[in-house]
C-alpha cells in the first residue's frame, strides 16, 4: 500500500528540512547561507576589548558600502602577510571613501594606532558586525572541522534513530478498517445466533 503525503506531512517535512540546512550553514559553514547574516570565530588579539580570541561573531552580510562609517566594525579579505594568500580580518573602518567610482577603504585594529597597510576595495568586503557572543566561537570552529562535523552528523544520526524506535507501531489503515469489519461481522454473527435460540 502506497503511503500518501498530505499537504501537513509535506509543509511539516520542508520546514524540518530547512531547519537542518539553516543549522548546517550558518553554524557549521556548510553551503551558503539562506540568511543574509553569517558567524564567525574570532582567532587573533587585535579587537581585545571589544571581543577576545574564541568568540563567536556574527555579521550581517547584506549591508551596501554607502552604509558604511568610520568605527563601523567590518569583516573583510586581506593579504596580511603579503604572500599572496587572503585571510579573514575584523577591523575598525577607519577611514571609507569613493574615489573616482571606486571604493578605498582602510582599516584599524582595537590595539594599535596606526592604520593597517592595506587598502580595501568593494570585492573585499564580506560584511557588518552585528554582535558576539564570548567563547561560542571555539565550539563552532571544532564543529567545522572534518572531525567535528562527523561526530555532529554521528550524533544527529543516533538521535533520529532513537526517536524513530521511540515512536511506537502504528497499525495501518487497511489494518484498522478490517479489524473493525471483523469485529462487525462477530457482532452480526451473535446477532444471529440470539435469534436463532429465541426461535
Amino acid at each position: 500500500m502506497k503511503r500518501k503525503f498530505t499537504l501537513k506531512k509535506t509543509v511539516k517535512w520542508v520546514f524540518s528540512l530547512s531547519l537542518f540546512y539553516l543549522f548546517f550553514s550558518f553554524f557549521m559553514g556548510i553551503g551558503p547561507s539562506p540568511i543574509p547574516f553569517n558567524q564567525y570565530t574570532i582567532r587573533s588579539g587585535s579587537m581585545s576589548g571589544v571581543f577576545e580570541v574564541g568568540a563567536m561573531v556574527i555579521v550581517q552580510t547584506n549591508v551596501p558600502l554607502e552604509d558604511l562609517s568610520e568605527r563601523d566594525i567590518i569583516i573583510f579579505n586581506a593579504d596580511i602577510l603579503g604572500n599572496g594568500t587572503e585571510e579573514r580580518v575584523i577591523h575598525f573602518i577607519d577611514a571609507i571613501d569613493q574615489v573616482n567610482g571606486t571604493w578605498e577603504i582602510t582599516t584599524i585594529s582595537n590595539v594599535s594606532n596606526t592604520p593597517d597597510p592595506w587598502v580595501l576595495g568593494e570585492e573585499d568586503v564580506i560584511g557588518l558586525y552585528r554582535a558576539h557572543i564570548e567563547g561560542l566561537g571555539r565550539f563552532l570552529f571544532f564543529l567545522q572541522t572534518p572531525i567535528g562535523r562527523g561526530i555532529m552528523l554521528f550524533n544527529l544520526g543516533a538521535f533520529a534513530i532513537i526517536m524513530w524506535l521511540l515512536r511506537g507501531p502504528k497499525t495501518p489503515l487497511f489494518a484498522k478498517r478490517v479489524e473493525a469489519e471483523e469485529i462487525e461481522y462477530e457482532e452480526v454473527e451473535k446477532l444471529k445466533n440470539r435469534t436463532t435460540q429465541d426461535d
